[in-house]
């Protein structure tokens, strides 16, 4: 069924042979790869395989074709009365660019509905495929693209260490979990867990990954020691600031390819209007404060909806982007509703007295419906399978186990900043060392501006109005990003899911 005797080239290739009848058959040679096999390449080998194991031969006829081996999905045909069959309805399986099952499965599917007289939708007429088994096809076929010579020791292992009728079933993806947990632990484990890495890495699953294992440790050292715990919380945030909360926002002179003014001129105009909001911090606390919730709302709701695929084209949308913006903000806000007071009243100038216990119960009031409109669209999206709202969702539920500042942190760096980070890749047409070379100085600058910062603030001497006069730095430098970011969405017009 597959003859690895034959060289690899650093490859995954095979040879497999139909008998017709004693002294005739069909011989090929497969490659797994990218890399179509030459002709002139695959004669020899073949040459070489059927001297050595059948002796002389005379070719009747030959042949050459290529699979798409892809876990990518073909939508349905437009057209209400046209089907699509074969590569273009799905059929052929990723791992193994089989489809003659798969094929003659569709063709009675077909013939019932036809039979049945279901011909409504008869151009999106398909068969369902389990997800496991489409998160197994992109496992196998990132370790065949990325480490192609791996694939014998795979196939070799598969069929050593399992009978025909257990691989069979796992190929036409009719096993159990548990026997398919027993297949991969026959397998090389190493090269499956790196596949895993890539896998994550490519679907934007690592950031999530990396918040769930940055609370477990939170969780656990808490129970021993509660302020080794909150000294551990501030480095992963910190390396994340600096890594891609900061930097996201440091790319503002080259996101606008259309701006013709000079650079000076930019910086200068970006650098007055930073100082010019953090004076109205001084003279004007409440309303500054005010503003930040304003357009913070609109810049996080409208980042969270061009990550699941929507269009800012319509006053609708827009408004829908601030409101879920400010849910976002104020589900933050109230389930750590003690702890943003301590913050609230630093930013203003207020006693902890200002808000009795009663205004504290209105306020609370309040929550109910910011929560139930974040349910509703988070809710909404996934049931749409926008997963961009799923981690949306388990970003801001993991966060209620959290202190404030982690339960922020872990959705502006892990959640927004990502995001936008992955928008500027796309629409600027780079990658992440291009964005960071093209944004270092401003990077620096704005460390600088947050030093300057801190040292004329001096009257925030303790740790609650350092976290304050830290949010203040952000609504300073974001507020020019706010203007620039929404000028690049709207340019762009495009999706970014």
């Amino acid at each position: 069924m597959m003859n690895f005797n034959v060289e690899q080239d650093n490859y995954t290739q095979f040879v497999y042979v139909i008998p017709f009848s004693s002294n005739e058959a069909l011989v090929e040679l497969t490659r797994f790869g990218k890399e179509k096999i030459n002709k002139n390449y695959a004669a020899d080998v073949l040459n070489s395989f059927i001297n050595r194991d059948f002796g002389k031969f005379e070719i009747l006829a030959d042949e050459l074709g290529c699979i798409p081996m892809t876990t990518n999905i073909n939508p349905p045909n437009e057209s209400k009365g046209i089907l699509n069959t074969g590569v273009s309805a799905n059929l052929i399986k990723p791992s193994t660019g089989y489809g003659f099952k798969r094929m003659h499965q569709f063709a009675q599917l077909v013939s019932e509905q036809i039979e049945l007289n279901k011909l409504d939708h008869f151009n999106k007429i398909g068969l369902d495929f389990k997800n496991r088994f489409k998160f197994y096809d992109k496992l196998l076929l990132l370790i065949l693209l990325y480490w192609p010579s791996k694939g014998r020791l795979i196939f070799t292992r598969l069929f050593e260490k399992h009978s025909i009728l257990s691989v069979f079933s796992f190929l036409d993806e009719k096993s159990s979990f548990f026997q398919e947990l027993k297949i991969f632990a026959s397998l090389p484990i190493i090269a499956f867990l790196k596949a895993l890495y890539l896998y994550l890495k490519m679907e934007n699953l690592l950031r999530y990954i990396c918040v769930f294992l940055i609370v477990a440790m939170y969780l656990l050292l808490a129970s021993y020691n509660l302020k080794f715990a909150e000294y551990f919380s501030y480095l992963p945030l910190t390396i994340g600031l600096f890594l891609i909360g900061i930097p996201h926002g440091a790319l503002d002179h080259v996101i606008l390819k259309n701006n013709t003014s000079r650079l000076l001129v930019f910086l200068l105009k970006y650098l007055l209007i930073v100082g010019l909001y953090y004076a109205f911090w001084q003279f004007f606390p409440s309303i500054a404060l005010l503003v930040f919730v304003f357009y913070s709302s609109f810049h996080f709701g409208e980042s969270e909806l061009i990550e699941s695929g929507e269009k800012l084209l319509s006053l609708i949308i827009h408004l829908k982007a601030f409101l879920l913006g400010l849910c976002i903000l104020i589900f933050i806000i109230f389930s750590h509703l003690n702890e943003s007071q301590e913050i609230v009243f630093n930013l203003i100038g207020l006693p902890k007295a200002a808000i009795s216990d009663y205004n504290l119960s209105l306020l609370s009031l309040v929550l109910v419906i910011p929560v139930l409109s974040l349910t509703y669209i988070l809710f909404q999206n996934a049931l749409s399978k926008r997963n961009s709202f799923l981690g949306l969702l388990f970003v801001l539920i993991i966060g209620l186990k959290v202190p404030l500042i982690m339960a922020f942190g872990f959705y502006f760096i892990f959640q927004h900043s990502a995001n936008a980070w992955r928008h500027l890749k796309i629409g600027l047409n780079m990658n992440s060392m291009q964005l960071y070379k093209r944004g270092r100085f401003y990077i620096l600058g704005s460390l600088i501006i947050f030093f300057l910062i801190v040292i004329f603030g001096n009257q925030f001497s303790y740790f609650e109005g350092l976290i304050s006069f830290f949010f203040i730095f952000i609504s300073c430098i974001s507020f020019p990003h706010f203007f620039l970011m929404h000028a690049f969405y709207k340019i762009k017009k495009i999706t970014f899911n």
